[in-house]
Order: C-alpha cells, then structure tokens, then sequence
C-alpha cells in the first residue's frame, strides 16, 4: 500500500470512529468491524493507535490495550490489566498472537511477552525434518553401539584380550552413545501427542497453561487463565483435572459459591455448604438447564448427582428434572417408557402423520441402544398391527415370545435386504449379544469381503517397509564409520553399498505392495453385492418362499446381469410355489421365460385394476426402458390399448 493509500485510509477510519462517538449506527459498526479486521492483520501502527485511542474514549479498556501494545509506554496499568486477562483466556488456545494481531517473527511487547513466549516454548515440537534426523540418530545410534560392543565381544571370545577388545571400539563406542543420547534427548525435549486431534489440542492446552500457571501471582489472572483452559478442554480427563483447579483457587480466595460453581460438574468434589451457596445465585426459572450450563460451562453429557442437589436446592422440582433430562444421549430411560407407550396407543386409535414420525424417532433410538421394555412395547404394537416382520424383529429377542409365522415374514424381510445392511445393527444387538438360533443362519455382517491376494501385497509392503527402515538405520552407521576413517574393515564399503541396495529395494517393494493391495481393495469394492449374496447364499435355502425373498432385494442391484440373474431365480421359485402370474409378473421383461398361460394368469390379475400398464411397471419393478415381446403380450391381454403401449 502506498503512502498516499495509507493517508487515505486514516482519514477514512478517524471520520468513521468519530461518526461513531457521536451516532452510533448499525452501518458504522459493520465498517468499523471490516477495518479493525483489516487493521489486525496490517502493520499500520499509525491505524492501530487510532483504534486504541478510540477505545480509551469509549471506555473499552482491553480493546484500547490490544491496538496500542505496539506503542512502548502508552498504555495505562488498568488498561494493562484488562488486556492480560482477556490474554490470559486465549493462552491455552495457543491464539494470542492472533487476537493481538502479531505475525510470528513480530516483536513481542515486554508487558504481555510472558503470556507468548513461555506457552509457546511448552509446545514447540521442531520442524519435521530436525525429528526425522532425531529420530534416525537415536534408533541408529542405539544400534550402532550395540554392533560396537557384540564387535568387542566376538574380538574377546577368539583369544583378544578384554581390554584390548574394549580400547579398539572405545571411540566408535563413545560417537555411537553420544549420536544415540542426543536424538533421545531432543525427543525427549519435542515430543508428539498421540491419540486423535482433539486429545493432540488438549495436550496443548495443558502445556501451554501448566508453563504459564506457576508464573502468575495475582489470583485474577490464574483464574482467567485456568477460565480459558477449561473452555479449550474437550476431553473428559482435562476438564476434570481444569475444574479441580479452579475450585481450589475459589477455596484459596474464600469463595464457596464459585468452588460450587465450577464443582459440582464432577461428583464428590465440593460441599453441601458450596452447593447451596452456589444455588442461591442460579436463577432457575423454565430455562434452568440452559442457565445451569452457561454458569458453569459444562459439557453435554449426563446430569451428575451434585448437579441434581444443587437443581433441587435451586427450587427445581425433582419431578421437572427426571422428565427434562435423560441419563444416556441414545438410550431410552425408564422415564420415557410411559411417553413410549401412550404413543403408540394413541398411534393404534387415532393413526396421524406425527405420530407416525414420533414412532420413527423411538425405532431409530431403540436400534442404536435398546431397552427390554421399548422392545416388548414395540413388538406388541407391531403384533397389533398385523405387521409379522416387525413384530418379531423387536420379540426375537425374548426366548419363546414370537410366533412362528413372525419369525418366518422376519426371515423373509432380511433376505430381501441389502448385502450391506448388518443383521445385529437392524435388530437392535450389539456384537457382544447372542444372535437368535431363528435367523443366525442368515447374518450379514454389512463388512466387504477382501481379495484373497490382498494380504500378500500388504505382506510385501510391510516386508518392504521393515527392509526400507533397517536400511535407513543402518546407512548412516557406516556412512560415518568410513568418513571418519576410524577402522577400515574389509566388510565395510560392502556394508555400506548393501544398505543403500536394501533401502532403495526395501522403498520399492513397499511402494509396489502398498499399490498392489490398494488396486486388489479397490477391484472388490466394484463387485456387485447382490451378485455375490445370490451366489453364496441361494444355494443353502430349501424353503421356495425365501428363495423368492433373496433375489427381490437383489432387483436393486445397478448391475443389469445381476437383475436378470434375479429374475430368473424368481421365476424358478414362483413355479414352484405353483404361482403363474407371478412367473409373469417377474419373467415377462425376459424375453422367452413364460408360457403363454402364465401371461394370460398375470392379464387376468392387472385387468381388474384400474391402470394395468401402470400397476405391472410398478409390480414388476422392471428396468427403464422400451416393453419387450412378452411384456406387450401381458398387456395385451390385459385389454390395454395398442395406443398406450405404443406410447409406452
């Protein structure tokens, strides 16, 4: 930006600060957001110190110290303190640098420099290729001592003396213990949080907060910090050990309503007094639960045993709790049993749309986490209905309690359904439950089968992987032996052009093994489902009617052999259930299939319905497309006209 441009831009921002301080409009906070933004992520000192100034006007003291912390000397002691405490909430974030609007090589002014060097150093880690060095220094140092030493002790066994043995390796000795000792410790220095990215920034957190806490003295600013470090806390574990601070700090400044405060998210940690001290500043009005969670910024999670007494001694009545809160997220408590129940009687009385939705929202809890009694509920509605498969899906699990035409229409509706629906996850079990002896014949376990050569491509990956590694250990090792000249071996030069051959090997075996298991994962991932279920499963079902079942699910298969397949399968079954029209009904679009009398049987059906042409494309459920010989015959016979199938 030229000078021109930046006098500009000053003119503009004090006409608008001041604009501001006279009228201030919903239109000139927008602009001055937009060059606050702007301003932050200049470095326009003469734009910040009109920020800051403006600031101080309006009385907003940390604001007036974030723009003028640039300036050595400007800022009064109230504005400093205001601006550490709003800081001090973003150190465990790792953001102040950002709030205050300074890049990472900018100068760190020497009133808030604490609050960014010290979190910072807690968790530096290094650059990555410094922890690949370190990491090969101390792996390759380990091992090029223990060579060093299994060197000395093979001398000592063939007649060396023992002394002799140890004064020719003392030095390799010495570099190997120091090469090893220094990547162990820079290790040691940067280390890596495992785990998931939520516990890496928990880990963060905590080491920027724990460098900092020892340092301040003022209680204001341990309590702002420890406020910004539970605020940054997702895991369980941290916001537990956060809150434990923070309520002995209340302790040490003799404040029992906010040890209750941040106490009684985690049972057993405050006191009956601390509870009621803290109750009587809660206003539980309808919205007690909101209130409850904004004064102490809990989590979503399960309402403890000193969050209920704290409610109660609040006036909240015992009853509004148990109905308000549930004890699990996905598990239907025993307070919603009754709601459960009148909702389907009412549904069974007086059948409507939101019912039918408040129905759909309990089977899709019930599935996830089942209850015994939502179980029973839902099965003895089903039974009501008249729906057989239902009812025995939520009866199966009780011994003796579904008949058996339920068991049958439950066997038959999980043949018809997708090769990638799990059976366990469709009944409502966990893998640790036992599967009925009725349908364990039949689970699908919704997992895609691997290629039988996938695990030899992974095998040589790993084999690649493991010569790689060994090679980029080892390379180093002999490297520096033959540099510094400390013996010269015959083996050596030999070692050392044998570990680069294992190393650029190694790499290549890995490379084309990750590759080959890769392509083989993805040619399966291809395969039709359908297809595979049919052929594995059709052959070990005796009963005609589940023969029929397992290819319906299959007529959704994008893969067109496969819908053929399927109906022909249907056809063999309908046969022998001695059903003509449905031989037709599902071998007509197949071209030679039916006789003449199946066709005439299947007419017979669609000619008493109101539109024969629609009802076959939608009973059939054949292919888009032009109708086939058959299937104009069908219709023919049926008495639709020549006009509309020509249409069709």
């Amino acid at each position: 930006m030229t000078e021109h441009a930046r006098s500009a831009e000053r003119e503009r921002l004090a006409a608008v600060l001041e604009a501001l301080r006279v009228e201030p409009t919903a239109d000139l906070r927008v602009q001055r957001a937009e060059a606050r933004w702007r301003v932050l992520r200049g470095d326009d000192v003469a734009l910040r110190m009109l920020f800051a100034e403006h600031y101080r006007a309006i009385g907003a003291l940390d604001q007036a110290a974030r723009f003028g912390v640039v300036e050595p000397g400007w800022m009064r002691p109230r504005e400093l303190r205001a601006l550490r405490r709003v800081l001090l909430r973003e150190v465990a974030g790792g953001s102040v640098r950002d709030l205050l609007g300074l890049g990472r090589r900018a100068r760190v002014p020497s009133e808030v420099a604490d609050l960014i060097e010290i979190p910072e150093r807690a968790v530096a880690r290094g650059s990555g290729l410094a922890r690949a060095f370190a990491t090969i220094a101390s792996f390759g140092g380990v091992l090029w001592f223990v060579v060093v030493v299994a060197r000395a002790v093979v001398a000592a066994t063939q007649g060396v003396e023992v002394l002799d043995a140890l004064r020719a390796v003392r030095v390799e000795a010495f570099v190997a213990g120091v090469v090893g000792l220094a990547g162990t410790m820079w290790l040691r220095r940067h280390p890596r949080p495992r785990g998931d990215w939520l516990r890496r920034r928990d880990i963060d957190a905590e080491r920027r907060a724990q460098a900092l806490l020892p340092t301040l003295e003022l209680h204001t600013e341990r309590h702002a910090l420890l406020r910004g470090w539970l605020a940054s806390s997702w895991m369980p574990d941290h916001d537990a050990r956060v809150r434990r601070l923070l309520v002995d700090l209340a302790r040490e400044r003799r404040r029992p309503a906010e040890a209750g405060r941040w106490g009684i998210a985690i049972d057993g940690v405050t006191t009956p007094d601390e509870r009621a001290r803290f109750a009587v500043t809660l206003h539980a009005g309808d919205e007690w639960m909101r209130e409850l969670e904004r004064r102490t910024e809990r989590k979503p999670g399960r309402l403890g045993v000193d969050e209920r007494d704290t409610l109660i001694r609040a006036g909240v009545a015992p009853e509004a709790i148990d109905r308000r809160w549930m004890t699990n997220d996905d598990r239907l408590t025993e307070i919603e049993h009754e709601r459960v129940a009148r909702v389907l009687a009412e549904l069974l009385e007086h059948p409507t749309d939101a019912l039918r939705h408040e129905r759909a929202a309990i089977v899709r809890a019930a599935s996830k986490a089942p209850h015994p009694e939502v179980r029973r509920l839902l099965a003895e509605h089903y039974r009501a209905l008249g729906e057989h498969a239902q009812a025995g899906r939520w009866g199966l699990a009780d011994d003796d309690w579904a008949t058996e035409v339920e068991l049958r229409a439950l066997r038959l509706d999980l043949l018809e359904q997708r090769p990638t629906q799990p059976t366990r996850a469709y009944l409502g079990l966990a893998r640790h439950d036992r599967l009925p002896k009725a349908v364990a014949d039949i689970e699908r376990t919704g997992e895609r089968p691997e290629h039988p050569l996938a695990m030899v491509g992974g095998a040589i990956g790993l084999v690649g992987l493991l010569a790689l590694v060994v090679g980029v250990l080892l390379l180093p090792v002999a490297v520096t032996l033959a540099l510094l000249g400390i013996e010269q071996p015959g083996w050596l030069w030999p070692t050392i052009a044998g570990c680069g051959a294992t190393t650029v090997v190694g790499g290549l075996a890995a490379v084309g093994g990750l590759v080959l298991g890769d392509h083989l994962e993805a040619r399966v991932s291809r395969r039709d489902a359908y297809a595979r279920e049919l052929r594995r499963r059709l052959p070990g079902l005796a009963d005609p009617a589940e023969r029929r079942s397992l290819p319906l699910g299959a007529l959704e298969s994008r893969e067109l052999r496969t819908r053929r397949a399927a109906r022909r399968v249907l056809v063999d079954a309908s046969r022998r259930l001695g059903r003509a029209d449905e031989v037709a009904r599902w071998g007509a679009s197949i071209e030679g299939e039916t006789t003449a009398d199946e066709r005439e049987a299947l007419a017979a059906r669609l000619a008493r319905t109101r539109d024969p042409m629609r009802t076959y494309v939608a009973r059939s459920h054949r292919e888009p497309g032009p109708l086939g010989v058959d299937e104009l015959d069908v219709l023919r016979r049926a008495g639709v006209p020549v006009e509309a199938m020509d249409g069709s």
